[in-house]
């Protein structure tokens, strides 16, 4: 039967970092007063929240804001799916989510606050998912590359469903851990099938995570009991995927992710870095090297998980088997590979990465993740206080100019 805390082999690993003696007794008071992982999952989820603010109220739209901004703001439901199916590379959840709410009166550009709130959740919910196989201190780290990464800064406060996307997949391995450890009741059955439901119309990358839990849910000895059960939850919640899959089949016969360049192994090669830092290194030989070796970083802390736990083994999977599924399929000629369509698999990375940390001897350990969470959060914040461009001083500008929404604009320039 799973256990939704650290197992002993985790908490025997977290042990061996700790220090004896009377010296230690003011570290474990300080611990026990603010042991409790709540705590620090609304501390991360409040740092999110602040962090997607400014950009939420400052930006105007771009590119694909303003097709998701027309979706949502279509006149009829039949419209909007229709609008989709033309036009996009998505299910419809999300619009659907934004139709409503506009037609309920929330502008688009309001509507974005719910990317916001989804990524609070995610900061915090980060946390208490990689407290079930890290200690604390390295589950608030967890959260912290998560709450600061550049993915998911970018996309918690813009009018795209990747966010949700992300939140989506740790709701998906919370409930996953819950149900294979029992459940507790039909309810928690019923949030299991939604949140599969909900989750593969809100991003088709979703699939890939579903990859990820089947394949732990058949290989994974502790949940052999529930196997059945769980794969019997999985099919019923993709039965609304299966409504729509002959819309999935048009939209990529037309091309609509033919945007993605052809199979590039640099890339492919740099992708979690591109999660959690906004370009790669300026420096030729800083650029070879370090993005490479995060990807390492990823694949040595799945290595520690892997050996820890029952979770732990899901957390992997989650991390690495949508990366490797979409580099393989872009190597075939698929192309469908970007670091923003492997957003759900950016979490379980920062967890990975949490997790290599605690092999280090303690103060290394907490030297290391301040340098890596400082290093992510400063990337990011300086990368939203880039000035924006001034859409809304040029629009006007050319209006008093005498220019109609017929004529043709180029704006050269940033």
């Amino acid at each position: 039967m799973l256990q939704p805390t650290v197992t002993s082999e985790e908490s025997s690993d977290a042990a061996a970092h700790s220090e004896s003696g009377a010296g230690s007794t003011w570290k474990s008071r300080l611990e026990s007063r603010f042991a409790p992982v709540g705590f620090w999952a609304l501390t991360v989820a409040a740092l999110s929240v602040a962090v997607r603010l400014p950009g939420f109220i400052r930006d105007a739209f771009w590119q694909d804001e303003v097709a998701s901004a027309r979706i949502i703001s279509e006149s009829t439901p039949l419209g909007m799916f229709r609008h989709i199916a033309r036009s996009e590379a998505t299910p419809p959840f999300w619009y659907a989510l934004g139709w409503l709410a506009n037609a309920l009166g929330l502008s688009p550009g309001g509507f974005r606050i719910v990317s916001v709130l989804a990524g609070a959740l995610l900061g915090g919910l980060s946390v208490i998912l990689a407290r079930r196989v890290l200690p604390l201190w390295a589950s608030v780290v967890a959260g912290l590359l998560v709450a600061f990464g550049w993915q998911f800064v970018m996309h918690g406060r813009e009018l795209r469903a990747y966010e949700l996307f992300a939140l989506a997949t740790v709701v998906f391995a919370l409930l996953l851990l819950e149900q294979a450890a029992g459940g507790r009741g039909k309810g928690h059955g019923l949030a299991f099938v939604a949140c599969v439901a909900l989750g593969s119309l809100t991003n088709y990358f979703f699939l890939l995570t579903l990859g990820a839990g089947f394949l732990w849910i058949w290989t994974e000895p502790a949940v052999r009991a529930a196997r059945r059960r769980l794969t019997g939850l999985v099919a019923i919640g993709l039965i609304p995927l299966a409504l729509w899959s002959p819309i999935l089949v048009s939209q990529y016969v037309n091309q609509h992710f033919n945007w993605i360049g052809p199979f590039d192994l640099n890339r492919m090669l740099g992708t979690y870095w591109l999660i959690f830092f906004e370009h790669r290194p300026a420096t030729p030989s800083l650029r070879a090297l370090l993005p490479p070796l995060v990807l390492l970083a990823v694949v040595a802390g799945s290595i520690v998980l892997f050996r820890r736990s029952a979770a732990g083994r899901l957390i992997v999977l989650l991390a690495l088997v949508p990366f490797v599924l979409e580099s393989l399929a872009w190597l075939a000629g698929a192309r469908i590979f970007d670091p923003r369509n492997l957003i759900g698999a950016g979490v379980f990375a920062a967890i990975a990465l949490a997790a290599l940390l605690t092999r280090l001897p303690r103060s290394l350990a907490y030297a290391a993740a301040v340098v890596a969470v400082s290093t992510v959060a400063a990337t990011s914040i300086r990368a939203e206080a880039t000035p924006n461009t001034p859409y809304d001083r040029t629009a006007r500008l050319l209006v008093s100019e005498g220019w109609t929404q017929g004529d043709p604009i180029v704006l050269l320039g940033d």
